[in-house]
């Protein structure tokens, strides 16, 4: 059995301590059940504000992202094509290439019942990776901050 995972990546700006202009990407990524459009075009439109730029590969199952709103643009890697006109899909390759190594180096195999869940920690890890480890425990902590009862962490187990 194939785990199919999806991802969008997020390019923004952001102004650090010293007042400077930084950019970075944020990671977001999901098992899904397909790949067809069905299936991924709703995750879009969910994350990704109508009018973006929305930069892909050929997939076909992306193609009606431009009838949707988005500005739709491909990179073609069955033509040996990775970047066009300066766009690529690096970041998003370059976050599961990450996902990989922390399975294979940290892991070593994982269940598919909880693949989401190593998935959601490499989300939070390339998210917070600009934070010192100072902030990202403060954020971590500051997260888990609330009240939840014996039944809700039964029943998201």
């Amino acid at each position: 059995m194939y785990i199919i995972a999806f991802g969008i990546m997020e390019y923004a700006t952001y102004i650090d301590k010293h007042g400077v202009e930084c950019k970075t990407t944020y990671a977001h990524a999901f098992v899904v059940e397909a790949t067809d459009g069905k299936t991924l075009l709703p995750i879009v439109e969910k994350y990704v504000e109508r009018g973006s730029c929305v930069t892909t590969d050929e997939l076909n199952s992306y193609s009606g992202l431009g009838d949707m709103g988005y500005y739709h643009r491909v990179v073609r890697h069955g033509s040996q094509e990775y970047v066009r006109d300066g766009v690529n899909t690096n970041a998003m390759e370059g976050f599961w290439s990450h996902f990989r190594r922390m399975i294979m180096g940290c892991y070593h195999d994982v269940s598919d019942k909880y693949i989401q869940r190593y998935i959601n920690e490499a989300v939070y890890r390339w998210n917070t990776r600009n934070m010192d480890e100072f902030q990202r425990f403060a954020h971590m902590f500051n997260k888990s901050i609330g009240k939840c009862n014996y039944l809700q962490v039964k029943m998201s187990a």
